[in-house]
């Protein structure tokens, strides 16, 4: 006995399959559910299972049944049991021919088919995927389409937003192009670019401008013909920092005119599709003018030494003038005596010549000191035990009215210098500090290491390295501006007339500088002077 099958359609527990049992099918051209055809049953069985959205048109009046997906479409329209065409409204005539073409036996694929619906009380725009096939019953007959549709709105909305977004974007990246190409033609920078092989790819209307070389005799140009030849080297290893991917800034080179002389750019370079891109700007008028201006200070700097050394000329005619006269008034009267047979006293012109003599000799002495050529016996000294072994001398000097501190390095660097010499110079910056203080004060003699390195920018072309300082420093009466800056010049003197020849601070610097180091004064009005010894370190071999 054949048995009816109504389970699926009838228990389902979904919201659609409930709805289903429950609706009065008989009033519909499907009649009771009961009386359903297998087949239909069947449809619907696989209908309200199925989680895509998809809806059965049933029969020649296309009743629908649809599931819980499709119904979701919906939004708050019931459609179950009305005719398809019904469902669909206005979107009718676009879809009916798709589901005439399926009754006829010809399934359809459709993606993204736009349609108007009236859903939430509101005609919406939107975009579904549909697959109509057609359903046969026993017998091979069509009796009905299964339409399985995807709604696609949010899709194509997010398609069309992307391709608008990715059109703005072509129209911005076209915009850049344009400005590049705007620079790349107004700039009055030189723009390069090369390929691998090192040969001119393309250049800008400025090369004309500044180089005279037009764009068809340029391309295909080997780099290195444009470059000095004293750069050749010098731009292959700028070419091999760009290959390691580096970008470069600020690197000058000489290229070469048309006509055949050479102008200075300052570079910025970068790797680009397999080759370089560059842009120069000429500064050929900049570095005329630091030449211009080095040029000048040159000659001012000479002209400052022709005075200097005419006024030390002067100075040095004049204190030996007056020394060697010392010398010929002793010498004369000396002879004097001897005529008149007068050899009492003679011992006292001979000490007058002689002393004379002796302070010549101190004074050539000093200005060999300056000028770095006094003969010098160097010698590995440990500055804090020259100093200790000067103390008791340095308090005589400066008298009982001056504080003598000293703030020595615990383990200072040694040093090669010349022991007497650098005694003297301590003894005349103790001296110039005494004088400074006349009504009485403090005197600092102190020492330390330091070190410095290229990139400090070490005044007085001072070779970068390790260092020990003497250095002594008063709170005396100060010096001015002016005086600090010739402070070391031979015969300056700031001291009244009479009180010195103005050649000690001239022979500390000569001493400094023969032996590699530097001296350096700072001083101010009322608040004292500071001199500072510096010399080298001196690596001794154990």
């Amino acid at each position: 006995m054949r048995k009816t099958h109504l389970a699926s359609p009838l228990i389902s527990p979904s919201e659609m399959g409930e709805k289903v049992r429950h609706f009065p099918w008989e009033d519909t051209p499907l009649g009771p559910i009961m009386s359903w055809p297998a087949t239909l049953r069947i449809a619907v069985d696989m209908l309200l299972v199925s989680k895509l959205p998809s809806c059965l048109a049933w029969g020649p009046q296309l009743t629908t049944i649809y599931n819980d997906a499709f119904n979701v479409m919906l939004g708050k329209r019931q459609a179950l049991g009305c005719s398809f065409d019904e469902v669909l409204g206005e979107s009718w005539e676009q879809i009916g021919p798709i589901m005439f073409k399926a009754l006829s036996g010809e399934a359809t694929f459709i993606e993204n088919f736009p349609l108007i619906l009236n859903r939430k009380n509101s005609s919406e725009q939107s975009y579904f995927t549909f697959s109509c096939t057609p359903v046969r019953d026993e017998s091979g007959e069509i009796v009905g389409v299964l339409d399985k549709v995807i709604e696609t709105t949010a899709h194509v909305q997010s398609e069309r937003q992307w391709r608008m977004l990715a059109s703005a974007y072509e129209q911005q990246v076209q915009a850049r192009t344009a400005d590049l190409d705007h620079i790349w033609q107004l700039s009055s920078n030189v723009m390069i670019e090369v390929r691998p092989d090192l040969t001119v790819g393309n250049i800008n209307p400025a090369w004309s401008q500044v180089l005279g070389w037009t764009r068809e005799e340029m391309l295909g140009m080997p780099i290195l013909y444009l470059a000095h030849p004293e750069d050749h080297q010098w731009t292959l290893e700028l070419v091999g920092q760009l290959q390691n991917g580096e970008t470069l800034q600020d690197v000058e080179s000489r290229l070469r005119h048309k006509d055949g002389h050479y102008r200075v750019f300052i570079w910025s370079a970068m790797p680009s599709n397999g080759g370089y891109t560059a842009v120069g700007r000429d500064s050929t008028q900049e570095r005329e003018q630091e030449e211009a201006l080095h040029d000048a200070e040159v000659l001012l700097r000479q002209r400052h030494k022709m005075e200097t050394i005419g006024q030390l000329s002067g100075r040095m005619a004049h204190d030996v003038n007056s020394l060697l006269e010392g010398v010929a008034n002793s010498l004369t009267l000396l002879e004097q005596h001897l005529a008149q047979g007068r050899l009492e006293r003679l011992d006292v012109c001979i000490d007058m010549a002689k002393g004379a003599a002796s302070q010549a000799i101190t004074l050539v002495e000093r200005l060999l000191a300056f000028s770095r050529h006094q003969e010098l016996n160097p010698q590995p000294v440990d500055a804090n035990r020259l100093i200790h072994e000067m103390t008791a001398a340095l308090r005589q000097s400066l008298g009982p009215q001056i504080v003598l501190q000293m703030h020595l390095e615990s383990v200072p660097w040694t040093v090669l210098v010349d022991i007497e010499q650098l005694q003297n110079a301590l003894h005349h910056l103790c001296s110039n500090a005494r004088d400074a203080l006349p009504a009485g004060g403090t005197v600092i003699v102190s020492t330390g290491n330091v070190r410095y390195h290229a990139r400090v920018g070490v005044k007085d072309g001072l070779v970068p390295g390790d260092y020990t300082y003497v250095q002594v420093e008063d709170n005396g009466c100060g010096m001015a501006p002016e005086a600090v800056v010739r402070a070391f010049e031979p015969f300056f003197t700031s001291k009244p007339a009479g009180q010195g020849h103005g050649l000690g601070l001239s022979m500390v610097y000569g001493l400094l500088r023969q032996s590699g180091g530097r001296a350096w004064i700072e001083s101010e009005p009322g608040k004292g002077t500071r001199v500072k010894l510096l010399l080298p370190r001196h690596m001794t071999q154990d």
